[in-house]
């Protein structure tokens, strides 16, 4: 038996099996007594076929085949086996749009996800040749949109940063264990490294903040950073879209957050609420539109 090598960031990507779907894979794999699936490599780090290999340590006496992969990045290699697992019938809906967030930030890193083949080389200007964006380009083939794919992105990092902070729990949330808005899973990757703990503890425990003054405060910071991070490479119809869903994902979080702590409309909070909520108030009334003509300068 071939000793292959696992790289942890490529196997993060394959969404895991049951017990009861690796055991009948196990099965199935014994019965023929042979793997009829090749295990899929580059530079001889496994990118397809951890569970295939996983038997195969079991039982090296099974009949097997490896195909090697050739890429030019690592990035191209991210993008591939995200593209490759979006295929599986059996995805969540929240294995999908961490796969799609994953292949997106993993394109761009490869300035526009170029592949082989002139049809997905880029101009300078970071334009496929086929005249698209990046994201319009994923969007189309995955048949979402392309605010879909920004958000998925946002998602992506913050399941991320949840995993890091307690691992496990990013199984939780894309088995569809854990059900939280996207935006609040998206805003635990924006927030202060000393705060992800708390925040990814709130998603096992069911509730959005622990604190509520300090975490609006924080939901309001989170907010203007993500404006910051939004993608402007597509043209102007797209990037209204996604700010709008951005806008939308943030209604929903602060809904959430007043759901949980009912006590911040209260008699006794309600002014010192609305005063933090204000500062989101005046912010978007001091914008003029001769800032936004010279920004095109």
């Amino acid at each position: 038996m071939e000793n292959l090598k696992i790289d942890k960031e490529f196997e993060m990507l394959i969404p895991s099996l049951t017990i009861d779907e690796y055991e009948q894979l196990k099965s199935n794999i014994l019965s023929e007594g042979e793997i009829f699936n090749p295990i899929f490599t580059w530079n001889g780090f496994i990118i397809d076929g951890h569970h295939r290999y996983h038997i195969l340590s079991e039982h090296p006496e099974l009949k097997y085949k490896i195909v090697e992969k050739e890429f030019s990045s690592r990035f191209e290699v991210l993008s591939w086996i995200c593209n490759n697992q979006l295929g599986r019938r059996n995805l969540t809906p929240e294995n999908k749009k961490y796969l799609i967030g994953k292949r997106y930030e993993a394109e761009k890193m490869s300035h526009g996800g170029a592949r082989r083949g002139a049809e997905f080389s880029t101009d300078q200007n970071g334009l496929l040749k086929n005249g698209m964006t990046t994201r319009q380009k994923i969007a189309e083939e995955t048949k979402t949109s392309e605010g879909y794919v920004a958000r998925a992105e946002r998602f992506a990092k913050g399941v991320d940063a949840a995993e890091k902070t307690v691992p496990g729990i990013k199984e939780e949330i894309l088995s569809g264990k854990i059900k939280r808005p996207e935006g609040v899973i998206a805003d635990i990757a924006k927030a202060p490294e000393e705060e992800r703990k708390s925040l990814t503890e709130n998603l096992i425990f069911g509730k959005t903040y622990k604190n509520p003054t300090p975490d609006v405060i924080q939901s309001i910071r989170i907010m203007g950073a993500k404006m910051r991070d939004l993608d402007t490479s597509g043209d102007v119809e797209s990037f209204l879209e996604t700010l709008e869903l951005d806008v939308e994902d943030h209604i929903v979080s602060y809904k959430f957050t007043f759901f949980h702590n009912p006590k911040l409309l209260s008699s006794e909070y309600f002014q010192r609420t609305m005063a933090v909520m204000q500062k989101m108030v005046d912010y978007i009334a001091s914008i003029k539109p001769e800032e936004c003509d010279a920004s095109e300068h």
